[in-house]
């Protein structure tokens, strides 16, 4: 069991070790509390999801481009022409005048890839750092549908309570860094006192320390929250639905281009299959030698 010293110095380290981890998961505790609370509240399900909302929670910006282009052909704004070569589309110029960021983004991503002949080619990627992507994603996660990276549903990076929680988090961790110490001062003191008692507190005090921290973590990657995912259910009942366009852009916002019909303008018609190639006939041996007298019974 050791000396009495040895325990009550090996005592002392754990104590000294609770109050580290005390006094820095407290200021912990009320920034995460503040961190939820400065999330504004989540939109409701009577305000609904427009179909660039559900394209971006279901693929993220890449299927902005594929709803905007269908939201306008379907309105009867982008209009296509009737003869269009294999894995081609082509559409009328001047094109429409968009109603929105995504439709002017859509446009301007359509005008890049348009050659002269007026046709383009699926698929159309999105511009890397738009400033209209992101202010659609800032919606998105502000009212609750979207987590951000290492945070709780509604909240912003850059936000001063982000900041603050970040802070205490840094600290936290610096704390448990010390916990180390002192259990490596609590082993020299246990080896010089023979006194190993107080040691069998550290394991159960690292497992109670990593649940607690635990706690106040988040999913390390951007994912729709529990809120989103029944905001995006509610796109399912035909009662969003206004007029079949709507069910259009719903449908290719949720599935992308394959809801399209294959006789869809928007659909390009499949390269002809190339003719099929006769194989190389192989050419026929023909002997004229007469045989051997051995191959006619050995005369």
């Amino acid at each position: 069991m050791g000396t009495v010293l040895g325990n009550e110095l090996g005592g002392a380290l754990v104590l000294l070790a609770l109050v580290v981890v005390a006094m820095t998961e407290a200021p912990l505790r009320r920034a995460d509390r503040d961190l939820r609370s400065s999330a504004p509240p989540p939109r409701t399900p009577d305000v609904g999801l427009d179909p660039y909302e559900v394209a971006y929670l279901k693929l993220g910006p890449r299927r902005l481009i594929e709803t905007a282009i269908v939201l306008m052909h379907a309105e009867g704004r982008l209009v296509v022409k009737k003869k269009k070569p294999a894995h081609r589309i082509a559409v009328e110029t001047p094109g429409p005048v968009p109603q929105d960021d995504m439709e002017a983004m859509a446009l301007e991503a359509l005008a890049a890839t348009v050659g002269g002949d007026g046709m383009f080619k699926w698929p159309i990627h999105p511009p890397t750092d738009d400033p209209r992507i992101d202010a659609l994603r800032e919606r998105i996660v502000r009212d609750g549908l979207l987590c951000d990276a290492g945070l709780p549903p509604g909240v912003l990076p850059g936000q001063p309570a982000v900041l603050r929680w970040k802070h205490a988090h840094a600290h936290l961790d610096t704390a448990w860094w010390w916990v180390g110490y002192l259990a490596v001062a609590g082993a020299v003191v246990a080896y010089a006192t023979d006194s190993y008692l107080p040691l069998l507190l550290y394991p159960l005090l690292m497992w109670a320390g990593h649940t607690r921290r635990q706690r106040y973590r988040y999913h390390s990657r951007e994912h729709i929250s529990e809120h989103g995912h029944k905001m995006l259910q509610t796109v399912l009942n035909d009662a969003w639905l206004t007029t079949t366009d709507a069910r259009i852009a719903r449908e290719v916002a949720w599935r992308g281009r394959s809801a399209l019909a294959k006789k869809h303008p928007l659909n390009p018609p499949p390269a002809p299959s190339p003719p099929p190639q006769e194989r190389p006939r192989e050419p026929e041996i023909v002997i004229s030698d007469p045989p051997s007298l051995g191959g006619l019974g050995g005369f």
